[in-house]
């Protein structure tokens, strides 16, 4: 159980470094099924092929774990392709949120706009109003002046036209040579 784990642990790690693989051949010697060796000391493994090569004369019995780490190493194959497609998921899903969230900030922007520029139209709304009030009161004014002026101008208007009248007929008797 300890080989196998030790084992998994060296495949998961992506290069396995020789100091590494020196450490890994004291542990694996005090195993109850292995005999210490002189040839582990000196070890200068570069991989782990290299490590089963000097460990499998010295138990004097095919390597047991050759299956073992085939089904290992096609698992982590498969987990490896899993993780890139989880991976790839993840990405699309983080574009769709960024971009989500780029359309929810331009309506955010377009709807504080709208409302910036609603109440201005209110503003001017109110203020026009206003204006209007005012302007109404003035015509209101100004039509009762005009009206009370008219009244006025009425009976003056009708002096005015018998002062024509008579001018009229002064200039038709001063033509004539006739002075009244």
């Amino acid at each position: 159980m300890r080989l196998t784990m030790v084992l998994v642990w060296v495949l998961m790690r992506p290069r396995p470094r020789p100091q590494f693989l020196g450490q890994l051949a004291s542990p694996l010697s005090n195993e109850r099924t292995l005999k210490t060796s002189s040839l582990l000391a000196p070890i200068a493994a570069e991989s782990l092929s290299d490590v089963v090569d000097v460990l499998a004369p010295i138990s004097r019995s095919p390597a047991p774990w050759e299956d073992e780490i085939s089904e290992l190493r096609d698992d982590v194959a498969s987990l490896e392709m899993q993780l890139t497609a989880s991976e790839a998921s993840l990405h699309r899903e983080v574009d769709l949120r960024l971009k989500a969230e780029r359309l929810c900030n331009q309506a955010s922007q377009g709807r504080n706009a709208a409302l910036e520029n609603h109440r201005w139209l209110r503003l001017d709304h109110t203020d026009a109003s206003r204006q209007l009030v005012a302007t109404n009161i003035e015509l209101e004014q100004s039509t009762q002046a005009t009206a009370a002026l008219e009244q006025r101008c009425r009976p003056l208007d009708k002096s005015l036209a018998d002062t024509h009248k008579v001018i009229r007929q002064y200039r038709a008797f001063f033509k004539a040579g006739i002075v009244p």
